[in-house]
């Protein structure tokens, strides 16, 4: 097998497409299942000297019969060199942020008002559909997670100038895909503040950064904490992209997102910045980025225009 230096990746439907016809590497098939109870299968092959991978999930756990419950992803690992007996990325230009190390608990005891009294903190009943009882002293709630079975909670302080501690129920996702849901004591009953998705940074100041993973860049974000004791989000007009590629196919860059006016005609092999991102959609692929041409000409491009034609750029679930 090769190493990989990077690869592109594509979205494909069907099966019957004439490019899954080929055989896999030995030894690297692997089937299983996630955390949503999906079966995966992914594969790694070689073709026309390129090596792909192919990632399946499907609604049942038999190998036949099995209907895709997504859409089939090819990536195509560009590789370079010799054998080295695995398949590994060499180049990366972002990584995909990690979630910062909390240990959760089940029962914990925290003096949770700054009465000078702890209380009794425990989460129970809970389903992997999310659910799960919060109490704290004689207080408790229901809450219900979006992204799955809590696996605990974690005792924050957003703010270290005032006398309060929070309360974070968390669970991991099915694919890293980390929600917690934050909650405040005031003594006699407990208050939802606030639900986070991915991987929240607790300064201590007032302010929690929240780092997003959207496909090939992370995303940050910022809530603070009102007066009102609820985290409110703060939206940016654009958001930081800071990442590097090469370009494999020339494209253009237009003068603004409503002006197709061209500003530059980036040529194959030089090097951009993609600067920054639009709000982003549900679709990256119709995401606006604002990309820096070699020439340091600045122009907008679609992420459809560009995924398929730059180089470099390490896509991840």
């Amino acid at each position: 097998m090769q190493t990989v230096k990077s690869f592109q990746e594509k979205n494909y439907s069907k099966m019957s497409d004439p490019r899954w016809v080929t055989d896999p590497l030995d030894g690297l098939e692997l089937t299983g299942y996630n955390l949503s109870g999906q079966f995966i299968r992914v594969i790694v092959f070689q073709q026309g000297g390129s090596i792909y991978q192919v990632n399946m999930y499907y609604d049942e756990d038999g190998e036949e019969g099995m209907i895709p419950r997504f859409n089939l992803i090819l990536r195509e690992l560009v590789f370079l060199g010799q054998k080295t007996g695995n398949v590994k990325q060499e180049h990366q230009s972002a990584q995909e942020p990690q979630p910062a190390q909390f240990t959760f608990f089940k029962v914990a005891k925290e003096d949770l008002n700054g009465d000078g009294t702890e209380e009794e903190i425990k989460i129970s009943d809970i389903d992997q559909e999310g659910n799960f009882v919060l109490k704290a002293g004689q207080a408790s709630v229901k809450g219900k997670l979006k992204q799955g079975g809590a696996d605990g909670f974690v005792i924050v302080d957003i703010d270290k100038s005032d006398k309060h501690k929070e309360v974070a129920v968390h669970t991991p996702g099915p694919s890293s895909d980390d929600e917690f849901l934050v909650y405040g004591f005031d003594g006699t009953v407990l208050k939802e503040m606030g639900r986070l998705s991915r991987w929240p940074k607790f300064t201590g100041n007032g302010i929690v950064y929240v780092d997003d993973w959207m496909g090939f860049w992370s995303k940050t974000s910022k809530y603070v904490l009102t007066n009102q004791r609820i985290l409110k989000y703060v939206p940016q007009e654009f958001y930081s992209v800071n990442q590097e590629g090469t370009v494999r196919e020339s494209f253009a860059l237009q003068k603004s997102r409503t002006d197709n006016s061209v500003v530059a005609k980036l040529q194959k092999g030089s090097r951009i910045t993609i600067v920054l991102c639009a709000p982003p959609s549900k679709n990256y692929y119709d995401d606006w980025f604002l990309i820096k041409s070699e020439t340091n000409l600045l122009g907008w491009a679609k992420g459809r225009d560009m995924f398929e034609r730059v180089d470099g750029l390490s896509f991840a679930d």
